[in-house]
Parts: structure tokens; sequence; C-alpha cells
């Protein structure tokens, strides 16, 4: 529609309204844009620099968290773990005396305390007093000829007790040998007999791998002895029988074993106790 003014021009009145409806049309896209623009700039910022250091964080967060759970678990593995026993340390070199008496049985006499019966005494000889004891001139052995003689070591005492304790010499078979053996199974039946077994009870103090040559073999060990008789089918202390309130105060052996390799395999087929020499 066209429009005189009073200048006489004509006026296209339709372009004018198109012109002034198109302005705020084109004022929103643009500021559309811009904002658009500003937020796309705001994200950019944000991922760029802002999440690196809430993701450091939370890895730093986590990796506390993990730790603290370690911790948590190992302490909780090592209050539930029982100690491991304690073992006796065997070493290598002489340390111990011998004499030349035999101990026909290993067994340790058993210990009594603060009872009014005497104690009962185990079968063997009567130990021998010296000012010191000298172990037989063998070699000293290597570190691995002292592991393998004194593991066996080990087992010998582990079933001489057991066999001590059951009344059953089987068990003695594939440790012992010789004058042990044959003491040993004595003890047992004279144990039977008597209605009593032993049951051992000794700290070791020292044990030493003293000498080694080809099949023969010596192991010296000190114990404090708390061994007492019990009753063979319900183990309980037989009257009389108290064992010491500690090692400390049990009585202190002295043993010197010889082994031999019978058949491919260690057992002890002597031993010699010894007791300090009274020099007063």
């Amino acid at each position: 529609m066209s429009e005189v003014d009073e200048r006489g021009v004509v006026t296209d009145t339709r372009s004018t309204h198109r012109a002034a409806d198109s302005s705020p049309v084109r004022v929103f896209l643009v500021g559309a844009v811009v904002i658009v623009v500003i937020v796309a700039g705001l994200l950019v910022a944000i991922r760029s620099f802002v999440f690196p250091i809430w993701e450091a964080n939370s890895e730093g967060v986590r990796q506390v968290a993990t730790a603290q759970a370690q911790l948590s678990v190992a302490m909780t593995q090592e209050a539930l773990t029982p100690a491991p026993a304690a073992t006796p340390a065997i070493v290598v070199g002489p340390q111990v005396t011998a004499a030349s008496t035999p101990l026909a049985t290993a067994a340790p006499a058993p210990a009594v305390q603060a009872t009014d019966t005497p104690a009962p005494s185990v079968a063997g000889p009567t130990p021998v007093a010296v000012a010191s004891a000298t172990p037989n001139n063998l070699p000293t052995p290597t570190a691995e000829q002292a592991d393998e003689i004194a593991l066996a070591y080990k087992n010998y005492f582990d079933a001489r007790s057991e066999a001590l304790l059951n009344l059953d010499p089987s068990l003695l078979d594939d440790v012992a040998a010789g004058e042990s053996l044959a003491g040993l199974q004595r003890t047992i039946e004279e144990n039977r007999a008597q209605g009593r077994a032993l049951q051992t009870n000794v700290e070791h103090v020292q044990v030493f791998v003293t000498g080694f040559n080809g099949s023969d073999a010596e192991v010296a060990d000190q114990y404090r002895d708390s061994s007492i008789f019990v009753d063979p089918v319900t183990h309980n202390p037989l009257p009389g029988q108290v064992a010491p309130a500690s090692p400390d105060v049990a009585p202190l052996v002295s043993v010197v074993y010889h082994l031999q390799r019978i058949d491919g395999v260690w057992k002890v087929v002597s031993g010699q106790r010894y007791v300090p020499q009274d020099n007063g």
C-alpha cells in the first residue's frame, strides 16, 4: 500500500512495516547466537580447567579410600591370625660337651612341683655329672647338611613325644634305631604296666648340630623340661604330678644325640645326658 506525504512523495508503507517487523527477530537471533557462543565457551572452559581438578581430587579420594580399606583388611587379618608357635633355632657348630656314657632312652625326666609325692622317674641311666662335656670330634656340617639333620631331629622329638603320650611304640620306627629305639620301647611298656603315660612339655633353649661325617651326626639340645605323668586314657595329670609354674623354673636338661643315616633316613640311635658338676 502507498501513501502520499505532504511533500508529494509516495511511500510504500508495506516495506516499512516489514523492516520494522524483522528488526526484533534479527536482534533475538543475534542475541541467541551470542548466548550460545558464551555458554559453549563456558562449557569448554569448565571441561578444560575445572573437570581435571575434580577428576584429580576424585582419584585422590578414591586412592585414599582404597588404602584405608586395604589397611583395615590387613589389620583385621593380623588380629585374627594366631601367632605361630615358637620353634627352636638350630645352628651349626659345637656348643656343648659330651661324655662317654650312653643314654638308652631320650625321654625327659618328668618335672614335679610342690607335692608330697616323690617324682616318678623315667627309665634310663643316671645322668653323668661333668664339669664340661665334649661331643665327638666330627667335622662341622655345611648349612644344607645341618638343615637336613635338624629336620630329622625335630621329627624324632615330635614322634617320641607322641609315642610316650599314646603308649604307641610303632611311631618310633621311622625316627629311631638301636639303643634309643630299644630304650623308648622299654619305657613305653613299663609306663603301660604302671598305668601312666608321659606328657612331654619342653621349651628348647639351644639346639645345635655339632658334627657330621657321612652317615654319622650329632645334635646337642638344651631344654627346660616341664613334662609330667598323666592318665593314659584321659591324659589328665596323675596324683602328685604338677608341672612347674613356668619354664624358667623347670629343670634344665642337656643331651647330645647321635644320629645315623640308615637306608637313606637319619635316625637317632643313642644319646648322652649331662648335669653340671657340683664343685662345692
